[in-house]
């Protein structure tokens, strides 16, 4: 049931910290809104799948009922940052519900940066978080580009890499320790360099294995160009999907500085990967402060796509 804003009740709506028996509301709430995936979100949910550092949540409600949520959350791997979404049911008009959610989480948590994504469609949108301080810091663009499309280089003119520089798969590495960790060293400088906003957290070297080695990583489309002289990784380019799929995604890419070509070469051999591999689509996600990737949406001719907005708050006593 959703619930209409009438009657000039606007000020009957309450505001308080959300509860485990306001779940059923919750979803109610979250699936109108057409966003059931954030169920996952609630502070119980993330408790139990262990994916947040701090979890917390606040309800608008009218009469009872739940009519807008706040859910704000600190992961484990951005621990510095706050991320925001707030919901409302679509016939919850005037920005009553959010705005009292706002105000509730912004007093309790006056000091914490705050992030939160949405589509230029939803609501509530840029207008209302610019109200409260919010900047646009990224647009994230998710396009998919069918292979029989493709444009740009994939081969025909092939970048010169140095005589100094090996090319090699993650397959190719499997059980090489050192250079696979030379590629996670190479994953943790880039991924910081690509995220000053809201940086990842200080962790082992372990944790940034794990991720270059996940289980949808295509270890036979993920390259690496290494330095004969010391060893050290200068670009990686790793590939996700299922052998045999229909579609392949191009994830993680960075290099050392100077290393551009090098990071180029690898780009293309892991391109050249998909076309001999019988994929027909490869999708990627790529914001607009990866100076990595961003490249790549003119460079291979990927069809326009509508961004994910990207907000930040820095709260007053970081300005």
């Amino acid at each position: 049931m959703q619930s209409g804003n009438i009657n000039g009740e606007n000020d009957r709506i309450q505001v308080r910290p959300y509860r485990p028996e306001d779940r059923s509301g919750a979803e109610r709430l979250l699936e109108a809104c057409g966003a059931a995936g954030e169920v996952g979100l609630l502070p119980e949910s993330e408790r139990k799948n262990g994916s947040a550092k701090d979890a917390r949540a606040w309800t608008a409600e009218r009469a009872g009922e739940v009519v807008g949520i706040a859910l704000l959350r600190q992961k484990t791997f951005h621990p510095h940052t706050g991320y925001l979404a707030i919901r409302r049911y679509p016939d919850e008009r005037g920005g009553h519900a959010e705005t009292k959610l706002m105000e509730a989480l912004l007093a309790e948590r006056p000091r914490m940066p705050l992030q939160t994504s949405f589509m230029p469609g939803d609501a509530p949108g840029a207008e209302f978080y610019e109200r409260f301080g919010f900047a646009e810091t990224r647009r994230t663009f998710m396009p998919a580009l069918r292979l029989s499309e493709l444009q740009g280089g994939t081969g025909a003119s092939e970048p010169a890499v140095g005589d100094r520089l090996r090319i090699a798969s993650l397959a190719e590495l499997a059980g090489n320790g050192e250079a696979l960790n030379q590629i996670a060293e190479r994953a943790r400088d880039s991924y910081r360099a690509t995220h000053t906003f809201n940086p990842p957290g200080v962790h082992p070297l372990s944790v940034w294995r794990r991720l270059i080695e996940a289980d949808d990583v295509l270890r036979a489309g993920s390259f690496a160009a290494f330095d004969d002289a010391d060893g050290s990784a200068a670009a990686f380019a790793l590939l996700h999907g299922e052998e045999g799929g229909s579609e392949a995604e191009l994830g993680w890419l960075g290099c050392a500085p100077g290393q551009e070509k090098a990071m180029q070469k690898v780009d293309e051999k892991r391109m050249m990967f998909c076309l001999r591999s019988g994929f027909d689509t490869v999708s990627a996600e790529i914001d607009t402060t990866d100076f990595y990737q961003y490249p790549l949406l003119e460079r291979y001719g990927f069809p326009p796509s509508e961004p994910l907005l990207t907000y930040f708050r820095v709260p007053a006593s970081r300005e």
